[in-house]
């Protein structure tokens, strides 16, 4: 599919027959009235767009749709005290949006949203580098209808050779989420309506959370943006940062901000922040606690992948935990499993591990891991690896109990701390770290 195709789909989706352009200076990143092409502020000519999809009107459309003014208004029953089924029972929506449902108007609709964006590559018959959409979902719509393609909301759209700068390209957005904070007259379906709204959380991948936040990458020092970890790495592999267990102070709003602070100031990064986030232009939000844990790019993609590949690299055919002489059993073992219902695709070929998909990699995880690796794995390595299958699958249920919070939590760090003994240092990435899991599956639910 072409870039022109895929702009024009995202226009059809949202019933806009054209998006507004935004043009802004590469060097300086100040944007540019359209129809000029060079920047008056530093003479540049290299001009970069992105297109805005007028989120603010999407919703106002939504909002004259019968069934969707009766889901959103709908009064939702909270899960029971110490169990979380959905991100509104975590302490984080709690606190700032139930805790403001007192206050309010009886006119008004509270709603919050979960920001999502990453990059896409485009076809090579393309000249163009990736596109960058960037979505927002509503949380108080049911999970089956969420993210259904009715009601995910397209807002921003940038297609170029370089990536965007986060900065510029989310601040026309942190501009309508700012009038949305404060509230905002619709005419609805079932009269008008003052609809709040607020960010409560951005999902995104590790790469893409260092560009939101502004800060070093996973790779670099103090790359984790939930504690001050700077981590460590080998001579003869410098560009592999891996971060020990231990006792390391955790980030707060108020302490990153002050590094922000300073590092604008002195125009180096400190303590991993390199400057302002245009999540910044929302009062409410906390920069330590914006980001939830994914566990798709962190768990799946990550730490599956990552293990899978070293059982079964022949580089690693001389250490206890190698199995790669093993794949034709661990196939046949695998498909010829009968596969339940609930489980939408057959099981491919362990051979075929890098090409896995996230469901692949989860489905794997969860329920086809333990029966084919049994016999397989030596021991210490199969006990090891069962502290991870079992707390994942406690914190993926349907509904998860505080206590199985802490019996994940307590594996997770056993996990953690065992990892290097049998796989070594270098392989220790920032996805490895799990002792962050309690605290921020109990602000906001695992994502």
């Amino acid at each position: 599919m072409s870039v022109y195709k895929i702009k024009d789909q995202l226009r059809k989706s949202v019933e806009s027959k054209q998006p507004t352009v935004h043009f802004y200076c590469e060097t300086c990143q100040i944007e540019i009235p359209a129809g000029e092409n060079r920047c008056q502020h530093c003479d540049e000519s290299s001009v970069l767009e992105y297109h805005n999809l007028d989120v603010e009107q999407q919703i106002k459309d939504l909002f004259k749709d019968e069934h969707f003014c009766k889901l959103v208004m709908k009064e939702t029953e909270s899960s029971k005290d110490g169990q979380l089924a959905d991100i509104r029972d975590g302490s984080e929506y709690r606190k700032l949006l139930c805790d403001q449902s007192d206050f309010q108007p009886s006119n008004t609709v509270q709603l919050s949203f979960l920001l999502n964006t990453d990059g896409v590559a485009v076809y090579s018959s393309s000249k163009k580098g990736s596109l960058w959409p960037v979505y927002l979902a509503i949380n108080e719509l049911p999970i089956a209808l969420r993210f259904s393609r009715r009601y995910l909301l397209p807002c921003l759209l940038f297609c170029q050779s370089e990536k965007p700068n986060m900065q510029t390209y989310l601040a026309s957005l942190m501009q309508t989420l700012d009038r949305f904070q404060k509230g905002i007259e619709i005419d609805t379906f079932l009269g008008k309506k003052f609809v709040k709204g607020l960010l409560l959380a951005v999902c995104v991948d590790l790469p893409a959370r260092a560009m939101v936040l502004n800060m070093k990458q996973f790779n670099g020092k103090y790359g984790c943006n939930v504690c001050h970890a700077e981590g460590e790495t080998q001579p003869n592999c410098p560009l592999h940062r891996y971060y020990p267990v231990g006792e390391s102070s955790q980030r707060t709003h108020k302490s990153m901000v002050n590094d922000v602070r300073t590092a604008v100031q002195s125009g180096q990064a400190v303590r991993g922040m390199k400057g302002g986030s245009a999540l910044l232009a929302l009062k409410h939000v906390d920069l330590s606690k914006i980001c939830p844990i994914d566990w798709m790019h962190c768990v799946l993609l990550g730490v599956v992948k990552a293990l899978l590949k070293l059982w079964l690299c022949p580089s690693h055919k001389n250490r206890s935990f190698y199995i790669g002489d093993k794949i034709a059993l661990m196939d046949r073992r695998l498909l010829h499993i009968q596969v339940p219902d609930f489980i939408a695709r057959q099981p491919s070929s362990i051979a075929e591990h890098a090409h896995w998909k996230a469901t692949e990699c989860r489905e794997w995880l969860i329920h086809f891991s333990i029966p084919v690796l049994r016999g397989l794995l030596k021991y210490p390595v199969s006990v090891h690896y069962f502290l991870l299958v079992y707390a994942m699958s406690l914190l993926t249920k349907e509904v998860v109990t505080v206590e199985d919070i802490s019996v994940a939590e307590d594996m997770l760090t056993d996990f953690c701390t065992v990892f290097p003994d049998i796989y070594g240092e270098l392989v220790m990435l920032l996805s490895l770290i799990a002792n962050h899991f309690q605290s921020k599956i109990m602000e906001i639910c695992i994502i």
